[in-house]
């Protein structure tokens, strides 16, 4: 009965410890309310099936197609998302899918038209009322992991200017759904231990399917490789050096991007005519970017990167994260977003 006794004491403590040990390995992101209550929604993440009267689809396809379906360069032109018209007497059969839009003038008689305005609040009433317009997103209406965005006018003319004036706004709503949705995707997997990071002075919530590629801890280098059959090389590097007065720049990002690209991938380098720059965020932080198509002229491959460079004031100390992607057999952006998913998570050590 003793022995019984002290089994029981020790696999509960050995199930103790394996708990707290895998939940230390799992990163948790921010990846959108979920009501699990409801049915997944489904259909391919980035096509998003739109509602509209047939004038109202006429004035404004052409800007809400300018709105979605940019695109970035990657080794071509890679489209965020794809807009499809439904039949709004199939509604039903859309339930479930994931990306949907109401486009609506309120002065219509119209089916649609009707529709939205049963669905709508008190509160978005009132703005109408007092503005014209309005663009609220639901989440999660008919299914899980649903996004409805309804986009509202009082009549066609201005439903046009919205669309006009709201082009990133509309964009920004879907891109958040996408990149929540990756988080969730990514984030499946447990991530590499604090030891990974344990004489560096930053660290990230990087899944343990990257690997440890490169590591040059001398010259304050390390890069991460996730590779599969059938699916991209994803490298996810970071470099850091000392730095007294911040000379973090365009130049710097550009200087130290390339020698990276000579030093620790056999010659990766970029042109300024397949690259774009810009001030963004990352990890909270203000940062440089450039962001487009990588080429190795030695081994005639190519691929695309972003790469984003900043200086922490606190630790006199510069940084450049650098996400690349070779796949020469498919589309690459969804990659490029998965690696900056991952590099949003990078923080500072205290």
């Amino acid at each position: 009965m003793k022995a019984h006794l002290k089994l029981i004491i020790l696999l509960s403590v050995i199930v103790l410890f394996s708990c707290g040990e895998g939940s230390k390995r799992k990163h948790n992101p921010d990846s959108g309310d979920m009501d699990y209550s409801k049915p997944m929604a489904w259909g391919h993440q980035q096509k998003i099936n739109a509602f509209a009267e047939n004038g109202d689809w006429k004035s404004c396809e052409s800007l809400l197609r300018n709105s979605l379906e940019r695109f970035e360069f990657t080794t071509e032109n890679e489209q965020y998302f794809f807009l499809e018209r439904a039949d709004f007497k199939a509604i039903e059969q859309f339930h479930k899918y994931k990306n949907l839009i109401f486009l609506a003038a309120l002065d219509s008689r119209g089916e649609l038209a009707g529709f939205v305005k049963e669905r709508l609040t008190k509160e978005t009433s009132d703005s109408i009322n007092e503005s014209g317009v309005a663009i609220f997103a639901e989440n999660n209406l008919w299914a899980n992991d649903q996004i409805v965005v309804f986009i509202i006018a009082e009549n066609s003319e201005s439903l046009n200017k919205l669309i006009m004036l709201q082009s990133n706004e509309i964009f920004e709503q879907f891109y958040k759904k996408l990149v929540q949705r990756m988080n969730r995707q990514v984030y499946k997997r447990k991530v590499r231990t604090a030891e990974s990071f344990r004489n560096l002075p930053w660290s990230m919530k990087i899944p343990e399917n990257y690997v440890v590629f490169r590591n040059d801890s001398s010259n304050r280098f390390i890069s991460f490789l996730a590779r599969m059959n059938q699916s991209s090389d994803r490298y996810l590097a970071v470099y850091y050096e000392k730095m007294a007065e911040n000379e973090v720049d365009k130049e710097w990002l550009v200087k130290t991007r390339k020698r990276i690209g000579e030093q620790y991938y056999e010659g990766d380098d970029f042109n300024d005519d397949h690259v774009r720059y810009k001030l963004t965020e990352i990890a909270g932080i203000t940062a440089y970017s450039v962001m487009g198509r990588w080429q190795n002229y030695k081994h005639a491959i190519g691929g695309t990167f972003q790469a984003f460079a900043f200086y922490d004031e606190a630790s006199k100390t510069a940084y450049l994260i650098d996400n690349s992607v070779y796949f020469p057999e498919g589309y690459k952006l969804d990659s490029l977003i998965e690696l900056e998913v991952i590099s949003q998570t990078f923080k500072i050590n205290k």
